[in-house]
This record gives structure tokens, C-alpha cells and sequence, in this order.
């Protein structure tokens, strides 16, 4: 009796040893899965980081030309202020002509109030021009430094991304394919 009660027992133990080992397999079969769609989704962010770190580049490529188009513009705005400048002396000197006329001509008066209004509009152009010219400088400057942000944001990114990949490498190397 205690011989079919010892294999009873063997067969009972059997019987859960052989349950556990098809549960161990079941809950194996459905991690390989659920790694197989971590890997699968890794990819993907992958793709769409790799397409958003060219789409990143195209447009710092786009902000460099435009910043190179707003450094000729920049270099024309200059060329302006200087003009202004000159103009401005020519405006000084024709405003000090028209008072050696007034002085000597009292006739021509009329006319040379004419031209000295004529000047102070001028004048008033020319320092149009001038603070045109200075907002576009500092639009000029603040544009510059937000390309600089945006360029170490986007170096930042990589880096931060590139770590990531690393770490899931080793965690997949880790837990994938060596039979842990």
C-alpha cells in the first residue's frame, strides 16, 4: 500500500510539475511576444526619429540660407544708413546754403523756405531709415540667437536619443536572444 501511495504521489507531483512547466512556456511564448513588439515599436521610433532628425536638418538648412539672405539684406540695410548719412550732411550743408541765400537774397526768400522744408522732411525720412535699419540689426540679432537654440536643442535631442538606443540595446542583449 505504501508503494501506490508513494506512486500516487509521484504522479500527483507529475502532474503539477508538468502544469507549471506548460504555464513557465505559456508565460515564456508570450514574453518573447511582448518583446517582439517592443523591438518592432523601438524600430518604428527609430524610423521616425531618423525622419524627424532629417526633417530637423532640412529646416536648420533652411534657417541657415535664410539667416545668409538676412545678412545680404542686413549688408544692403547698412549701405542704406550710410546713404542716409551722407544725405543727411548733403541735407546740412544745403540747409546752410539756404540761409546765406536768406541772408542775401531777401527776394528769393519765399523759395528758400521751400527748400529748408524740403530738407526737415528729408531729414525726417533719413531718420526713417535709421531706425528702420536699427529695428531689422536687433530682428537681425534676435534671429540669429534662435538658431543657435534651436541648433542645441536639436544636438541635445541626439544625444539624448543616441543614449536611449544604447540602453535599449543593452536591455534587449540583456533579456532577448541568450536564453535568460
Amino acid at each position: 500500500m505504501d508503494i501506490e501511495k508513494t506512486m500516487e504521489f509521484i504522479l500527483e507531483q507529475q502532474g503539477d510539475f508538468a502544469a507549471h512547466i506548460g504555464a513557465l512556456r505559456e508565460q515564456q511564448a508570450s514574453s518573447a511576444r511582448q518583446i517582439e513588439a517592443l523591438r518592432q515599436t523601438v524600430q518604428g521610433l527609430v524610423q521616425v526619429s531618423r525622419s524627424d532628425r532629417e526633417r530637423l536638418n532640412s529646416l536648420v538648412e533652411v534657417a541657415r540660407l535664410h539667416s545668409e539672405r538676412l545678412d545680404v539684406h542686413h549688408g544692403r540695410l547698412e549701405a542704406l544708413v550710410e546713404t542716409a548719412r551722407l544725405d543727411r550732411e548733403r541735407l546740412n550743408s544745403l540747409v546752410e546754403v539756404a540761409r546765406l541765400h536768406s541772408e542775401r537774397l531777401d527776394a528769393h526768400h519765399g523759395r528758400l523756405e521751400a527748400l529748408v522744408e524740403t530738407a526737415r522732411l528729408d531729414r525726417e525720412r533719413t531718420n526713417s531709415l535709421v531706425e528702420v535699419a536699427r529695428l531689422h540689426s536687433e530682428r537681425l540679432d534676435t534671429h540669429h540667437e534662435w538658431l543657435k537654440a534651436q541648433e542645441k536643442r536639436s544636438e541635445a535631442f541626439g544625444r539624448r536619443f543616441d543614449e536611449f538606443l544604447v540602453r535599449f540595446d543593452a536591455f534587449l542583449r540583456g533579456h532577448g536572444g541568450n536564453g535568460r
